[in-house]
């Protein structure tokens, strides 16, 4: 028996958030931040110096394309790959109890067991219970009743996924 039942649907802001979340996470997006930011100060200060040259124009350049990578990683790639996945659309439902999760959308009816899960990383709106490289599954923080039944949910991975669990505000 189930001891925390929720059912909801994701939303494409809601799976935005958390791929940019598990992407600044895991990806290292502060350090392609400071790289392309660093890239266009260093373009400034060139052009400032030494004057317009082709080494200038490259540094430049370099800034500007991972400025725009890093907004179409994080910005259109999540859009694109929520409307390209009906299953993300999905109702789910699912339990939680020492003995596992089920997990029933309208594809999947099935049990798991909390080993299926390596780490759990907490954000200010959801959980990401996280199985593989970029593969997770998403509880939204607005699913609990009560802060009661989130401290029960936060119990129950501190007690059942293996690796590490993660705050993160």
């Amino acid at each position: 028996m189930p001891l925390i039942e929720v059912a909801f649907r994701n939303t494409e802001k809601e799976y935005g958030e958390a791929l940019r979340f598990y992407y600044g996470r895991s990806l290292k997006t502060k350090i392609d931040v400071m790289i392309a930011v660093g890239s266009i100060c260093f373009a400034v200060i060139e052009l400032l110096i030494w004057g317009y040259s082709s080494t200038v124009l490259f540094t430049f350049a370099i800034g500007i394309v991972f400025l725009g990578m890093l907004g179409f990683l994080n910005f259109v790639i999540p859009i694109i790959h929520f409307r390209q996945q009906p299953k993300f659309r999905d109702l789910y439902m699912l339990g939680f109890s020492d003995e596992g999760i089920r997990f029933k959308t309208d594809s999947i009816d099935s049990m798991l067991k909390w080993t299926q899960y390596h780490e759990v990383w907490e954000g200010p709106k959801f959980f990401l219970l996280i199985y593989g490289k970029a593969t997770f599954t998403i509880i939204p923080k607005r699913v609990f009743e009560t802060n009661e039944q989130q401290e029960l949910f936060k119990s129950l991975l501190r007690n059942h996924v293996q690796f590490k669990y993660v705050k993160e505000s």
